[in-house]
């Protein structure tokens, strides 16, 4: 009977410790799927919170187009880098200076045009020729901006110890990914302008005194080896 009794205590004492374990692991799980939720709700957060930004900022009266969250293109026709994502402090302030080709838009269009003793501002037409319309519709609005070191080789350079091996976007916060976005975009020499259907230099001021319609800038553009190698990879050309 004393042995008996022994077994059943024993027993009874196992059964109890794995009711704690069982319960243990079901409170670990649990606070494990509310993390993810609450992640999860932060995420949409975050998202909700950029769509309605990004909607105000489409519909300001100088917003031509939303590049980045950085970095928006006024009606004039300048790419203007923003000091916080959408925030149009930047665009403001540019519209009211005469870097602003819409500053003075009041103005017939004739008064754009001086005397003849003096150059006239034309607009510049960018590139255009057959090859880099081809390459503009290939590469569908998609790319902004080219010429600029290849995305993975800029995230080593400004995060070498994040990126050792190989290069993830995931890896990188917001913040980084801001720091990312504008070192391609000054480190870039040419700009896709899908609005005027034309590829342009980064530099170009959108007007010209040149018969030709192009400014000095973008002929420059024009004969860029990485630029030429660019057109002849996306639209299949034999080198």
């Amino acid at each position: 009977m004393s042995d008996g009794s022994d077994i059943v205590e024993f027993n009874s004492n196992v059964d109890d410790n794995d009711g704690e374990s069982s319960s243990s692991s079901y409170t670990t799980n649990n606070e494990k799927n509310v993390r993810k939720k609450q992640t999860r709700n932060s995420q949409k957060r975050i998202t909700k919170l950029d769509h309605i930004k990004d909607k105000r900022l489409q519909n300001h009266p100088k917003v031509n187009k939303i590049i980045t969250r950085n970095e928006v293109q006024c009606k004039c026709g300048k790419i203007i880098r923003l000091h916080r994502a959408y925030n149009s402090r930047n665009l403001e302030k540019h519209s009211k200076t005469s870097n602003c080709l819409l500053t003075e838009g009041i103005r017939p269009l004739t008064s754009y045009f001086v005397n003849s003793t003096k150059s006239h501002q034309i607009s510049c037409i960018g590139l255009r020729d057959e090859k880099h319309l081809e390459y503009l519709q290939r590469i569908g609005g998609i790319i902004h901006y080219g010429g600029a070191p290849r995305v993975e080789v800029l995230a080593k350079e400004l995060f070498p110890i994040k990126f050792d091996k190989n290069f993830s976007w995931k890896r990188l916060t917001n913040n980084e990914k801001i720091k990312l976005e504008n070192e391609l975009v000054a480190r870039a020499k040419w700009r896709n302008d899908f609005n005027s259907n034309c590829i342009r230099s980064v530099k170009c001021k959108i007007t010209t005194t040149n018969k030709g319609r192009i400014c000095k800038k973008c002929m420059k553009l024009n004969s860029n080896k990485i630029l030429m190698v660019f057109i002849k990879i996306i639209n299949n050309e034999n080198y």
